[in-house]
Parts: structure tokens; sequence; C-alpha cells
């Protein structure tokens, strides 16, 4: 492997202190040159998750007597770290993730405005206050934190989606320890040295850079008050479950399908434009990508084919290029996934509307990339015209428009939409 840039070592917050990790190596490298090492370290141990939940708990009933106020300075003075570093660590997120150079330092502004908005909670409204059927009496609802918070996080947003995870934790008087995808550890680092640079206490924050084995006990560690999690539907499925089983609130948001609709009197233009950048901004790598097209068939023709000129002519090359629309998906394992969904609808009764398009940029570009292409005439009991796939590939299909509208983007199986048990913090 090589190092064109200095290789960051990968360390985790664990009781207040930067401490390597008891486990395996993990090499963070570039998706987009999967020879160039972006950072390395050892994974966190179970030993490592026990001595961090200890310290949560410790830490959990003074950061909990905090005055709001106070709480919410350290958020707010975080924001501020991540405002002045947007334009390194967005580069830093590029190199680890894939995004477009843009995306990356606008997805750590936003990471900034998260932080802020929550430091701000202490002046907003801290209860409800409610009539009472009984003489002399009034119901008074007040918020107060959990304890501990389990934070699982994925790849996709590696900065803002743990934000607005951990933000609201912190805000309200919660404790986290969290585990973030092991594809973007570096990024996560960078949050986590915000905070404690803003003066957040010992043991109210923990990172732990592991792997599934280790995660998976930190949902059903006995230390462990609540779980929050944004990943895959399966993994979350099996985390409900899990949680269930314990009796432990959960808050999941897990893969999307999601439908665009064509109308036949439609601005075909506008169309287009929202259609292909809801579907390829950030490679398709969201729950909320634009991953159906559902066109009237008077227009299908037409709307297909503009489509297929504007991703054949989509920029694809390294994402910190400048130009660049479409940069690397995550990984070689997510790519094979990806062109294995894309094979499976060929393999049916479905016809593609784009080939494959060869990648421009630079001779380095080596990258896990994948094509992006609009299919046509899927069936919508197909695997990829009913589940996620969550990479760039776009299923296609016309529809009459005499029959109730509603059924035209229903048939995506439920498991695919967002889900999330009744509740939230605080309580």
């Amino acid at each position: 492997m090589t190092t064109s840039e200095a290789v960051r070592p990968l360390r985790h917050l664990v009781a207040g202190d930067w401490a390597e990790g008891g486990g395996d190596e993990l090499v963070d490298t570039n998706p987009a040159r999967p020879a160039e090492v972006v950072a390395r370290g050892a994974l966190a141990d179970r030993a490592d998750l026990d001595r961090a939940v200890a310290a949560a708990r410790r830490a959990y009933p003074g950061w909990a007597a905090t005055p709001h106020a106070a709480r919410g300075a350290i958020l707010t003075r975080a924001a501020e770290i991540l405002e002045r570093n947007a334009g390194a660590w967005g580069q830093e997120l590029s190199r680890e993730e894939g995004k477009t150079l843009g995306e990356g330092v606008g997805e750590v502004r936003r990471a900034g405005e998260i932080l802020r908005y929550y430091g701000a909670e202490a002046q907003r409204p801290q209860g409800e206050v409610f009539a009472s059927p009984r003489v002399g009496e009034r119901i008074h609802v007040v918020r107060r934190p959990i304890g501990v918070v389990a934070v699982v996080t994925p790849f996709n947003f590696p900065i803002a989606i743990p934000a607005w995870k951990i933000a609201p934790a912190l805000s309200y008087g919660n404790v986290v320890v969290w585990k973030p995808a092991t594809a973007v550890p570096l990024l996560a680092s960078r949050l986590a040295e915000a905070l404690v640079e803003a003066g957040l206490p010992e043991g109210v924050l923990a990172l732990l850079i592991t792997g599934g084995a280790v995660g998976n006990d930190l949902v059903t560690h006995e230390g462990v008050d609540a779980v929050t999690f944004t990943g895959s539907t399966p993994v979350g499925r099996r985390l409900i479950a899990l949680c269930g089983e314990l009796g432990r609130p959960i808050q999941t948001e897990m893969g999307g399908k999601n439908a665009a609709a064509v109308l036949a009197d439609a601005d075909l233009e506008l169309a287009v434009d929202d259609v292909v950048a809801g579907a390829f901004r950030s490679s398709g790598q969201k729950c909320t990508a634009t991953s159906r097209l559902i066109v009237a068939e008077q227009v299908a023709d037409d709307l297909l084919g503009m489509l297929v000129e504007r991703t054949r002519a989509l920029p694809v090359g390294d994402p910190l290029a400048e130009g660049v629309f479409l940069g690397p998906v995550i990984s070689a394992p997510a790519r094979d996934g990806i062109q294995a969904a894309v094979d499976r609808g060929y393999g049916g009764p479905a016809s593609t509307c784009s080939p494959a398009a060869t990648p421009t940029g630079t001779r380095s570009w080596r990258g896990a990339r994948s094509s992006r292409r609009p299919w046509s005439s899927w069936p919508a009991t197909t695997r990829c015209g009913a589940t996620s796939c969550s990479g760039r590939c776009l299923p296609c299909a016309a529809r009459r428009t005499t029959g109730p509208r509603s059924t035209w983007s229903t048939t995506a199986s439920t498991a695919c939409r967002r889900r999330s048990s009744p509740t939230a913090w605080p309580r």
C-alpha cells in the first residue's frame, strides 16, 4: 500500500483518554485509490467496551446534573471547531468515504450546524403543562435524560449522522458510547476530538472503533440504557429483536426504497434534474436516495431518453478532482453487491436503458467504481425493484395513469422503509 499523505493513527476515546485498542489491526484506505492508506490502528475489544461503559456510568450523574445551558455551551464550542476545520476535515472525509470534495466539506459544516442547534436547546421550552380534571391540580410533563445511550452509525454520512444522534443525547443530559462504521474511523475521531477540545468531561463520550461482534455486545451490554442505530434493514431488525427481549428502548433508521413519480404533465427537464440528483448524489449510498422511478407511460420514452443522456454525461472520477460528480462507492464488496443486484435485474424480465459507462478521470483512478444505470421494464416483484441495493442503479417503470396513483409507489418491501420504536430522547 502507498501513503501519498501522512497516515493518521487511530485511537479510541475511553474514560477521557485517547488509547490504542486491544483488537485486530484496522487499515483505513481511500476508496478512490485503495492502495492509499488514510489511517491505521487497532480495533477496540470487549475489555475496551467494558471500560467505556463503566466510565460512562460514572460520568452520568454529574453530566445529568450539569445545567442545560452549560452542556449546550460545550456543543456550541464544538460547532465552532468543526466550522473552523471544515475545509481540512471535509477533504479527509472525501479521501476516506469517497464523497466529492464539495459534499465532504458541506457535511462537516452541516455537522457543525447540528451541534449549534442542540447547543441552544436550553433556550427552548423544557416541558409542558396541561390542565387536570381534578380541582387545584396541573399536570407537568418534564423531560429527563435516559442514561447511557449506545450510538451505532453507518459509513455514508460519517460525521453528520453521528452529530444528529450524539448532539441531542448530550444536550439532554445523557452520556454516549459510540460505535461508528469501521470504514470511516478518521471522521469519527474528528468529531470526538472537537467535543473533547470543547470541554466535554471525562467519560461523557466514548468512541470505540470496532467490528460487529463488539458492536453487538455494546447494544446488549447491561450498562446501556437505550440504543440508537442507523444502518441496514437486516441489522436494524435484528437489533430491534434483541432490545425487545431486553426491554430496552431502541430507535432505528434503516434502508429506504424511495420512488420518484413523474406524471404526464410534468416539466421533464426539472424532473430529470431532480431524479439525477436524488439517485446519484453520494453515489446513491443513502437511505433517502431515489431508487425507483415510476413514469406515466405517455412521457416515459421522452423522459428515459433524457435521463440516459444525462447519466452518460456525468463526470466520474477521483472525488477530490474538480468537476467530478460521482466518486467511488465505499468499497469493492459494496461495488460487487451493487453489480450483483444489477445482474439479477438483467437476468429477469428487465431491459437496460443505459449501459455501464467508463469512468473519466486521471490514470490513478482505480477506485471501487460501479456503473450508473437507469433501467426500464422492471417488475416490482424483482428484488432490485422492491429492496434497497444502496448504490447508483435506478430501476425505471412506465405506468398507466388510469388507476389509483397510490398504487404506483407502494410495491416496495415495507422492510425498506424507516422504522422506529415509539421512543425518543429524552423521556
